[in-house]
């Protein structure tokens, strides 16, 4: 065979852009996979069928073709299989010991802690009795799974229980790890380990669903860290690679800051999934981790300064309440054609059932998108999510919705928005619009209408939860905080109760500022009109 050929291991939705990566490399790819049916079996130029424990079917594959080189992307599955089979055919990789120690959270944990790595205290459980003398909140999570599955925030021993049992269905072992919750916010850190260096390719900011359950559904790009912040994460970084030896791979590595310092939460010596590093790392810094890790897999040089470049990416993973699909505006298209958006991808169909998001396999779609900084990546993400938040009418069915379900929906009031509900409503106070009249007013500055800031409670109310069909009865608002100009809002509306005869809903309706201050608050009785 002329072409040099790399053995990839996975060939689902996950590996498709290494896949590409290596055939605009010139190489010769073979992509094997348990499953038949997998999703990028018909772009690789051959295709096997081996199970993932299949350790001399794997090795029939690398003899077969002549194999190079072995890689995977934003997967764990693979890594202890990949590890054996470059330990027989000399591929470089890392050791056996060390895809072991990244596949089970709890011997990760182990190896920060007899490294000196910040981490959250746990242990091991099988029952939950062994969990008596820590303090909740718990995190709950599978030691040989990714992805947020099974990972659940527990408050008291019931709860435990429940996130035990759940864990255990993404588990092929008998106990889980329990740690304590760490506070903060989460980031993710992107590198690359090569000739005895371990190198930081960049920085990422999450934004995570609420708990019981922490899925991720946003990204950004570079995080809003100071330099200190980052050299530290750097230093860290290297304290990891050493504990774990991490060698001729990539890593990511996941951890969260709070006033107390840096956290490591944990780590694997793969490429990042959801888009970090096949698409995000390349648009905010120009630099293909991809590229660099088909590099170090063909024992090739590593090149990560050529092409470089200073921007901002993110990706925004659609967050929808549960009900039915009711309506797509045609307006969620024309986001395709908006300078910046790189893609947009809705796994949805009208009259598609909309279950809660428990995991990272179960979200409804993203958004990509890149600018030229964080100011302008952040002005840029609430356009798309506004836009988006437009387009989509949901409807329920009474008895599918339960008490303490809740959405919330966010949106920057500006000057200009102000200014036209003033128009309508013809309410032209000049504290929302004179700015020298402002000045001198109690609040220092103009505020948006109390009204104006409520309307997102009755966009909620009317096109996501409870949704088309919804017909208002009563409103209760107490404004506890003027909202100015530019502030961002976000209305959160919760069921507090049903009346099952006469299909009437109970709601808490608030309002926050992006401070997290109450700036409304209020109750609704809504009737559900199928």
């Amino acid at each position: 065979m002329d072409k040099k050929s790399v053995l990839v291991f996975g060939v689902g939705e996950l590996q498709r852009s290494i896949i590409c990566r290596a055939k605009l490399k010139g190489l010769f790819t073979i992509g094997i996979d348990p499953c038949a049916d997998a999703v990028c079996k018909d772009e690789v130029d051959a295709f096997e069928i081996v199970g993932g424990q299949d350790f001399e079917g794997t090795c029939a594959v690398v003899e077969k073709y002549g194999v190079d080189a072995i890689v995977t992307a934003a997967t764990d599955k693979p890594l202890v299989m990949m590890a054996r089979v470059a330990e027989k055919y000399g591929f470089p990789f890392y050791s056996v010991e060390t895809a072991q120690w990244s596949t089970d959270k709890y011997q990760m944990k182990q190896r920060f802690m007899e490294g000196g790595v910040p981490c959250a205290r746990g242990r091991l459980i099988a029952k939950v009795e062994e969990a008596d003398d820590l303090y909740y909140p718990l995190i709950v999570k599978p030691r040989d799974n990714s992805g947020s599955r099974g990972v659940k925030l527990c408050r008291n021993k019931e709860e435990l229980q429940e996130a035990m049992q759940e864990a255990l269905q993404y588990s092929h072992l008998n106990t889980v790890l329990v740690e304590e919750y760490i506070e903060g916010q989460e980031y993710s850190i992107e590198g690359l380990h090569y000739d005895g260096k371990s190198e930081v390719i960049q920085f990422t900011e999450k934004t995570t669903t609420e708990f019981p359950y922490n899925v991720e559904l946003a990204h950004k790009q570079p995080a809003n860290l100071t330099e200190e912040q980052k050299n530290d994460i750097r230093e860290l970084v290297s304290k990891i690679a050493q504990c774990m030896h991490f060698e001729n791979c990539p890593s990511h590595t996941e951890l969260k800051i709070n006033e107390r310092g840096i956290f490591i939460i944990e780590t694997s010596p793969r490429l990042g999934g959801d888009y970090i590093t096949s698409t995000l790392v390349p648009l905010s810094t120009g630099i293909n981790m991809e590229d660099q890790l088909l590099n170090i897999a063909l024992g090739e040089k590593v090149d990560i300064q050529t092409g470089r470049v200073d921007k901002a990416s993110g990706v925004i993973f659609f967050c929808l309440p549960e009900g039915i699909l009711a309506n797509i505006d045609n307006r969620l298209l024309k986001l395709c054609n908006y300078l910046g958006v790189v893609s947009l991808n809705l796994k949805l169909n009208k009259g598609d059932h909309i279950k809660k998001i428990t995991s990272s396999l179960n979200r409804y779609g993203e958004i990509i998108v890149v600018s030229e900084d964080r100011e302008e990546l952040g002005r840029l993400l609430e356009y798309c999510i506004d836009e988006f938040e437009k387009s989509i009418i949901i409807k329920n069915r009474f008895d599918e919705l339960y008490i303490g379900q809740s959405y919330q929906l966010s949106h920057r009031f500006t000057k200009e928005e102000v200014k036209c509900f003033a128009e309508l409503s013809m309410d032209c106070n000049p504290l929302h619009l004179d700015y020298e009249f402002g000045k001198t007013s109690i609040f220092g500055e103009n505020i948006v209408h109390g009204y104006l800031s409520s309307s997102l409670i009755s966009a909620i109310i009317g096109t996501k939860m409870p949704g088309m069909g919804s017909i208002y009865l009563k409103q209760d608002l107490s404004f506890k905080k003027p909202v100015f100009h530019g502030d961002l809002v976000t209305a959160k509306v919760t069921i507090t109760g049903k009346k099952e005869d006469k299909s009437i809903l109970y709601l808490d309706t608030n309002c926050y500022n992006q401070k997290g201050n109450i700036v409304i608050e209020g109750t609704a009785i809504v009737k559900l009109n199928n």
